[in-house]
């Protein structure tokens, strides 16, 4: 595969990795849109702000989140 193509496919990828708006990111994780804003804006949450009011985090990062909260509930039972 050439250079150019792979660079491509990693764009790509990162491209549909990347989840942006607070209603998108509390389907992900199950939270309503003002939980999730309370979440990033608090640093609970992987993501951030771009500009005002648009706010993004990744496919990625939210799971593994999910997974540590998971692995902390299991291991404090």
């Amino acid at each position: 595969m050439e250079p150019v193509a792979e660079t491509l496919l990693s764009d790509t990828a990162f491209c549909e990795d990347i989840v942006w708006g607070l209603e998108n990111i509390g389907k992900i994780i199950g939270q309503k849109p003002h939980q999730v804003h309370y979440m990033l804006r608090n640093g609970q949450l992987p993501g951030g702000q771009l500009g005002k009011n648009k706010w993004y985090s990744s496919r990625r990062a939210l799971k593994q989140f999910m997974l540590d909260k998971a692995a902390k509930r299991v291991s404090a039972a």
